[in-house]
């Protein structure tokens, strides 16, 4: 009898409205959970993709004589963005004699999830390069302490690069000192 009554108060305090809000909430908990999960599974899948492209490019651009090394790759930046490190990289062309040669201790391409035709590349600790003399033609060595800029690739083929150099100098019979240049380099029909 007691236990009867019990129940009845129970029963008269449940509230079947209150049931809903629950499902609801966990059903919308189990949305967020399974999107940010396929997010997840996409950024890893095309970070991979990505690393992959690198190597495969500068497989491709042997046949036109260009040396692409770097003794690291690495793609982070998760969730908000794709960021390619490359650390001591290095860029030959042999096409040209003698051949000009840019060395970079940390190199960074920067792009959104939304937006892959244009990243944003850092050189923060600088770079260098040469262009041997020839002939008559002294040596040439540009170095700067920090570059930055935007790399466009173009939907219908090419490239657009703009550059901003700080602290650069250019060596050649004389040393020439330059606190902040920009830029700009477009390429049509170039394999990126």
């Amino acid at each position: 009898m007691i236990r009867g009554a019990l129940v009845s108060i129970e029963l008269a305090r449940y509230n079947r409205g209150m049931r809903r809000p629950t499902r609801l909430g966990l059903a919308i908990l189990a949305a967020l959970l399974v999107t940010a999960g396929a997010y997840t599974i996409y950024w890893y899948v095309v970070a991979r993709e990505i690393k992959d492209g690198v190597i495969a490019w500068a497989q491709v651009v042997r046949a036109d004589k260009i040396e692409v090394s770097w003794q690291k790759i690495d793609v982070t930046g998760f969730p908000i963005a794709f960021r390619v490190e490359l650390e001591t990289a290095a860029l030959r062309d042999n096409a040209v004699s003698p051949s000009p040669e840019i060395r970079v201790p940390s190199l960074s391409g920067t792009a959104r999830p939304w937006d892959f035709d244009d990243w944003r590349i850092e050189a923060r600790a600088g770079f260098s390069t040469d262009l041997a003399g020839s002939g008559e033609r002294e040596s040439v060595k540009l170095t700067a302490q920090t570059a930055d800029g935007v790399v466009t690739i173009e939907p219908q083929g090419g490239w657009k690069l703009w550059l901003t150099l700080r602290d650069a100098g250019i060596s050649a019979a004389d040393r020439v000192r330059i606190s902040s240049t920009d830029a700009w380099r477009s390429e049509c029909g170039a394999r990126v």
